[in-house]
């Protein structure tokens, strides 16, 4: 998934209603335990939850230091 993407995964651990703990997620609106992953009507997306991918380091091998040189 991507940051500003259109589409966006619907799970309790998105959203502004859940309260993130370390071994589980509380909604606010249903006051009870959830699943990370569960999904309800409720679902308010909250991008400060959401935890970007890291991106690979590009892969400079194929190269020479003759490459870099001017």
């Amino acid at each position: 998934m991507r940051l500003f993407n259109k589409k966006i995964d619907s799970a309790c651990r998105h959203c502004q209603h859940a309260l993130v703990g370390e071994e589980h997620i509380t909604c606010i609106k249903k006051r009870k335990y959830v699943q990370p992953d569960g999904r309800c009507f409720r679902f308010r997306y909250d991008p400060l939850k959401r935890v970007p991918f890291k991106q690979k380091a590009p892969d400079f091998s194929g190269f020479d230091p003759s490459d870099f040189t001017l």
